[in-house]
């Protein structure tokens, strides 16, 4: 399908406005910017919508306008659900078909030792909702609170933030959005990992011309760029770009991530997004922070961790990876969801699918999924609950002298 036809349908839906250019400052980066809200239709319909917009920056203003108008869906879904979907609250108690609660806490200090926490998670009553599991084909039932960012009615909350990680939109009759909510899991696993090891990164020496072209487009604002590909154990493509701006006009520190089967494409989504709440960031410090930034004590959510990293001050913070990695030349080859699907069976790891599609999307033709996998790391937002256990890495020792993570 054409991208034209594609943002016809996806405005068509009735719940997302038509994308309109994001307020940009003369002074940054030239590129294009959009943002969709949710219809009075939509408001007068659903019961969340306040945290439902979308954005999206790209180098091409259809692709940008699809990209905000899927993100504001998506959000949508994530914040409504169908109360029929889901069951009464009722306890876990090791039935067949029933994911274990227990799998998805994340907040362990001693993994060896969690068998009395464990088994008050077990005993509580969720409601949950049918997913399907991939290796096994078949149904299976999840707590709701894993999958959705709004109250579910449980009785008890599993030791896990409700993050968005893992959503994406994509055509009924294609595996877009599950592509894309898988390698979404990898990238959070990969990047927050290795902001909490401090491991060392990879700088490609080789790009593509039109990524090359962009970074030489982006200096000219006086911004500082550095790139990185995270080493992981799964050999995708996990890109991150660190932009930083040395003048006290905007946010010092701006970090975009994406994981990709490509290497250019990984870079490129990396670039684009390291930018896009660059603009958001300069409109809105004098109206949410006009005297102070927030500290460390205060960061519960994005908003304040993304303005924890507004300041000059914060740049020496990430010194061990920006004057510390090593140059390589990138063999840009793909990989592929095959290789990637297939390194998590391997590892006995399980690949969780949630339909979260409310009516309306479902029938322009268009499905929305949040892929869950238990055992990658996920990413926290509030520092008060900080994630430090996932199978994958195990625990991660606490370093006291890392600040908090600049992921948003």
């Amino acid at each position: 399908m054409r991208n034209d036809v594609v943002l016809r349908s996806l405005v068509s839906v009735g719940l997302a406005t038509k994308p309109n250019k994001s307020i940009l400052f003369t002074d940054e980066p030239k590129l294009h910017s959009y943002v969709s809200y949710p219809t009075q239709h939509c408001i007068s319909k659903y019961k969340f919508t306040e945290e439902s917009a979308g954005t999206s920056t790209d180098i091409d203003e259809v692709n940008s306008k699809i990209r905000a108008a899927a993100e504001c869906l998506e959000r949508l879904c994530l914040f409504n659900f169908d109360d029929n979907s889901l069951t009464y609250p009722y306890r876990y108690e090791n039935q067949k078909n029933f994911v274990d609660p227990a799998v998805f806490s994340h907040y362990r200090t001693d993994p060896e030792n969690t068998k009395d926490s464990d088994e008050e998670i077990r005993k509580q009553r969720y409601r949950w909702k049918e997913c399907h599991d991939y290796f096994n084909n078949g149904t299976i039932m999840i707590p709701a609170q894993v999958i959705y960012l709004c109250g579910t009615g449980d009785e008890f909350s599993i030791q896990r933030e409700s993050i968005s990680t893992g959503a994406a939109l994509g055509g009924v009759d294609e595996e877009r959005a599950f592509d894309n909510g898988l390698l979404e899991v990898v990238e959070r696993d990969a990047c927050i990992s290795s902001y909490l090891r401090r491991q060392r990164l990879i700088s490609p020496r080789n790009m593509s011309e039109k990524n090359a072209k962009l970074l030489d487009y982006l200096k000219r604002y006086n911004l500082e760029t550095f790139n990185f590909f995270i080493p992981n154990d799964f050999n995708v493509p996990v890109s991150m770009t660190i932009v930083i701006d040395r003048t006290p006009i905007g946010p010092a520190v701006s970090i975009g991530s994406k994981a990709s089967y490509s290497y250019d494409d990984a870079l490129l989504g990396s670039i684009l997004e390291s930018v896009q709440c660059r603009s958001y960031a300069r409109f809105n410090k004098n109206l949410e922070f006009p005297e102070r930034l927030p500290t460390e004590s205060e960061i519960t959510d994005l908003k304040n961790r993304l303005f924890y990293w507004y300041s000059t001050d914060r740049i020496r913070d990430l010194d061990f990876w920006l004057k510390s990695y090593q140059k390589v030349d990138i063999e840009r080859q793909q990989t592929s969801q095959k290789q990637l699907l297939d390194s998590f069976k391997e590892r006995g790891y399980k690949v969780y699918i949630a339909d979260i599609t409310l009516p309306e999307i479902r029938d322009s033709g268009f499905q929305i999924t949040k892929v869950i996998i238990p055992e990658l790391h996920p990413l926290y937002l509030d520092e008060r609950a900080k994630a430090l256990y996932s199978v994958h890495h195990g625990l991660i020792e606490e370093d006291a002298g890392l600040k908090p993570h600049p992921f948003t």
